[in-house]
């Protein structure tokens, strides 16, 4: 089945003045992956949260599958990893994997050898790409159609940074996925489209110089000087 989630007219007040989120609009579908940039302070966390449905902006609409939703955790339709973990500190990785998948969902994960050399851990002693890659992971067998992943890249060594690409890449149960991440070059290899957080609105990036234009990489990142 193709899914479809379509957000439009978010926005978004911080204190009494600034508008943080502006109209912004995009929609995702089933296998694709879309990288959402910006800077610090942007908003990008913000946007993931109003689209999973934890917190309320002074405007914003939502639908997936042609019908308007709210509260898009609360009906299982979109999973969130933030970039704190949520995960509880003294389950093992195993008990953790039972709680949360179904039992060919979890065989299924079980199979790979990342997650078969750390099952019996606990996941408070996992190293931070340890960790990521296994929130990754979870989140992609469990049974929402579509995933937000918010900052998966960061703080963690190379080898789980390219493994996490090849997670969303291989993508085995074909969800819609948003990902965001200060790491600008893992962004753009996984993504199928990319835009970039821009004074509120999100801006659709077509070729990468556009991220120089708007100030986003340096000038000569993507161009020559």
């Amino acid at each position: 089945m193709m899914n479809k989630l379509e957000i439009d007219s978010i926005q978004l007040h911080v204190g009494n003045h600034r508008q943080l989120l502006t109209d912004c609009y995009l929609s995702c579908s089933s296998e694709e992956i879309i990288g959402i940039l910006g800077r610090n302070g942007s908003g990008k966390s913000s946007l993931f949260e109003i689209i999973f449905g934890t917190l309320e902006p002074s405007n914003k609409f939502i639908r997936i599958n042609g019908q308007v939703c709210k509260t898009p955790f609360a009906k299982k339709l979109v999973g969130y990893i933030p970039q704190t973990s949520i995960f509880p500190k003294d389950a093992t990785v195993q008990k953790l994997l039972k709680f949360l998948l179904n039992s060919n969902r979890f065989e299924d994960l079980k199979k790979n050898k990342r997650i078969e050399s750390i099952l019996f851990s606990k996941i408070r002693h996992l190293s931070g790409g340890e960790l990521k890659y296994l929130e990754v992971s979870t989140i992609l067998h469990m049974d929402h159609p579509f995933v937000l992943l918010d900052e998966p890249f960061s703080g963690i060594e190379p080898i789980f940074q390219s493994e996490i690409q090849d997670l969303l890449t291989r993508n085995p149960y074909k969800k819609g996925i948003l990902v965001s991440d200060h790491n600008f070059r893992n962004i753009m290899d996984v993504s199928n489209k990319l835009f970039l957080l821009n004074d509120g609105a999100l801006v659709k990036i077509t070729k990468n110089v556009e991220l120089e234009y708007l100030g986003y990489v340096p000038k000569g990142t993507f161009s020559e000087d």
